[in-house]
């Protein structure tokens, strides 16, 4: 990845950008003639430019690839003061192709659909076995949220485990 040292993709998605643009914090001035420029190039959308999050969101023609975006953004005055001279960008990894998933703890970040079922399972089985009482949920509630939670937020792995994968069709003219 070479982006120059006073921005940084936060992410990127066909059809919109954000920038994390450092020297755009505390410049409420500078944030609206960026997004003002860069707004007014061909294939933008929308640009809006936040100076306390020190963000530039591009909404832009999804069919303009990154690179051609990085471009043009590159070409910005503004940018060009700050030194920026060239913007590409390199694509993360991509998935892991035996479908092994996403580790529970990837980079220093623990994955909150497993820590906030497991809290409220913890917070349940320890007023079930401490027999305590007071403002709070009785255990078996706590449960039943521990349990909801995990449901709903790992919908798409559930349903993974359920469903059978797809047969393939038979072939015609292959009886039984």
């Amino acid at each position: 990845m070479s982006i120059s040292p006073p921005l940084s993709i936060h992410h990127a998605i066909p059809g919109r950008l954000r920038l994390r643009v450092e020297p755009l914090r505390g410049q409420p001035d500078e944030a609206s003639r960026l997004a003002s420029a860069v707004g007014a190039l061909p294939g933008i959308r929308a640009a809006r430019a936040s100076s306390p999050a020190a963000s530039l969101v591009v909404e832009h023609d999804p069919a303009i690839t990154l690179d051609a975006l990085l471009a043009k953004l590159a070409a910005n005055p503004t940018l060009l003061r700050w030194g920026v001279r060239e913007l590409t960008w390199s694509p993360p990894p991509a998935p892991d192709p035996a479908g092994r998933g996403v580790p529970t703890r990837a980079a220093g970040h623990l994955d909150l659909k497993l820590v906030v079922p497991g809290v409220l399972a913890s917070v349940g089985v320890a007023r079930l076995l401490t027999g305590r009482a007071g403002p709070t949920p009785h255990w078996i509630v706590f449960l039943m949220y521990a349990f909801d939670s995990f449901a709903v937020l790992n919908q798409g792995a559930i349903r993974r485990l359920i469903e059978p994968p797809l047969a393939a069709a038979p072939a015609p003219g292959a009886g039984a």
